[in-house]
Parts: C-alpha cells; sequence; structure tokens
C-alpha cells in the first residue's frame, strides 16, 4: 500500500534537513485565538517556532518553550 504525502510541494530535501534540527528565522509568541493566524506571516516549514497560549502570558515554562526553538 502506497502511502500518499501529507505535504507534497514541499521537497524530501527540505523535510530531511528539518528532521535533523531546526533553526527558525524568528520566534512568535502569539494568542491561542483562532482570529489571530501565524500563517498570514507567509513563512515555509522550518522558518518560524511557534509558541501559542492564551493570555500571552510569559511565565518560566513558557520561557522554556521558546528556548527550545534554538538561537534565533
Amino acid at each position: 500500500m502506497a502511502r500518499e504525502a501529507r505535504f507534497p510541494t514541499v521537497q524530501k530535501e527540505v523535510l530531511a534537513e528539518l528532521a535533523r534540527g531546526q533553526q527558525p528565522y524568528a520566534t512568535v509568541l502569539g494568542c491561542s485565538d483562532s482570529r489571530v493566524p501565524p500563517a498570514g506571516l507567509r513563512r515555509g516549514f522550518g522558518e518560524l517556532f511557534v509558541v501559542r497560549l492564551a493570555g500571552n502570558v510569559l511565565s518560566p515554562e513558557v520561557a522554556g518553550t521558546l528556548q527550545y526553538a534554538g538561537p534565533t
């Protein structure tokens, strides 16, 4: 049984590079609100590290999540 690609427009080399690690262009801390889509920033795979939460409150846990994105 053949598997269908989830992202057929993304080159396999790009996905393989992302599997090795991440170095996003920017980190975005945004609200968990469907009316504010980070997709509007029009960036590709691996270019943004997006963290969304209610209230945009920076707690130690959120700061740790932002650090996971790596150096930007």
